[in-house]
């Protein structure tokens, strides 16, 4: 979603500069004038699609925000706590070159929020709006520490995901690795000593060889439609309708879909939390939260939800339209509505949904590893067995 800065009036001719979060410039003008106010100007500051094309890696993110954090914890001036940052930076890379000039920029007036706004492709839009709340609310410290818990917890849920996924994936490449190795070269070897020794082969040994003989005329086809597939699947990925069409695949794939939802539900919980404990408006909030989500599918619905809640329905009510959240997260957020303490809820939604992944990821690694582990012994075994057998039957012609 476009991200822009508008000049307005207020009736009384007093001229302000504002920012709205809309998908189009006529959006824009219906917001304005909901607020009250006469739209004199309008600039696009950025998109969504342009914050992932550049970044610091994430270990020099959390290390400039942690840094950040204690300097001015200790009582050090903005523009002095980006000073001694530097000092620790070799002068080459971007991030040296990113954080100068934002400290020159606070130095002439502007406001730490307002010289990030003018690098989206290396700041998050999640983290300037969490700045600029701190900013507001004069809790800049508590702001920047909050969403460094936050970065934590996202990257730690993904690594958790990532090596749960690992050994299943490494384990199923050697089997496959395995199979086409038998396939392609030992099997052949004993073919020719058995055409060579002219002798009766068993029924198990025929079929094997002429699945070989199969499987060697279609092996180069079939590396080839994986070749076409992966170019074509990353083409369509490129395309919103086409990152539409398999992220909404993700959500509908039988009980991977499952763990997956799950995820995408503490996710938006953990992320949609963290700007509200910022003082951001739940709609303001809402928009940002889907504009960060890593499934289109899902953004898309949380767009739907957003503008429900724009009408004044609430907040679970309007998630509930969507068909994604479970019935659990959704009474944890009406609760927390109810309650006035909803950024708590989310917490603890984040927390619960959070667990349910890992346990299910660990049932899954559990289960997949032993199976995968039986798939290839029975394979290999009967390979084995089917490849030996003319030579004990040979053995036993010998021996009579």
């Amino acid at each position: 979603m476009p991200y822009y800065n508008c000049k307005v009036a207020e009736e009384s001719g007093k001229v302000q500069h504002l920012k709205y979060f809309a998908d189009s410039i006529d959006e824009i003008k219906q917001l304005v004038a909901k607020d009250g106010y006469l739209l004199l100007d309008i600039t696009e500051v950025y998109t969504v699609s342009t914050i992932a094309k550049r970044r610091f890696n994430l270990r020099d993110f959390l290390t400039f925000n942690q840094e950040l954090y204690i300097l001015i914890k200790a009582g050090q001036p903005l523009v002095r706590a980006l000073e001694i940052i530097l000092e620790k930076l070799p002068q080459k890379k971007g991030i040296y070159r990113v954080i100068e000039s934002i400290r020159k920029d606070i130095a002439q007036g502007y406001s730490l929020s307002e010289a990030m706004e003018k690098f989206p492709e290396y700041f998050p839009l999640l983290y300037i709006s969490n700045v600029k709340a701190g900013e507001r609310g004069g809790n800049l410290v508590e702001r920047l520490k909050e969403y460094q818990i936050f970065m934590k917890k996202t990257e730690e849920m993904r690594r958790k995901i990532v090596s749960a996924s690992v050994y299943p994936i490494m384990v199923l490449s050697v089997i496959v690795a395995a199979v086409i190795f038998l396939f392609t070269y030992v099997i052949p070897n004993f073919s020719k000593i058995y055409l060579e020794a002219n002798v009766d082969l068993p029924m198990a040994t025929v079929i094997l060889l002429k699945l070989t003989d199969i499987f060697k005329v279609v092996l180069p086809f079939l590396i080839l439609a994986i070749i076409l597939g992966f170019i074509f699947v990353n083409r369509i990925k490129n395309t919103f309708k086409g990152k539409l069409l398999i992220d909404d695949f993700k959500l509908k794939i039988p009980f991977i879909s499952t763990i997956y939802k799950n995820y995408l539900v503490s996710n938006f919980a953990r992320t949609l939390s963290a700007i509200v404990k910022g003082g951001i408006p739940l709609v303001t909030a809402l928009k940002i939260t889907s504009n960060v989500s890593t499934n289109a599918s899902f953004s898309e619905k949380l767009k739907k939800a957003t503008k429900l809640v724009e009408e004044g329905n609430s907040l679970s009510l309007s998630l509930e339209e969507t068909d994604l959240f479970p019935s659990i997260a959704l009474r944890l957020i009406k609760s927390g509505e109810g309650t006035g303490s909803l950024s708590e809820m989310l917490d603890e939604v984040a927390e619960y949904y959070d667990n349910l992944v890992v346990d299910a990821l660990t049932m899954v690694t559990t289960l997949v590893e032993p199976a995968l582990m039986i798939v290839m012994g029975f394979v290999v075994g009967i390979i084995v067995i089917a490849m030996y057998l003319p030579i004990f039957s040979l053995a036993g012609a010998v021996g009579g």
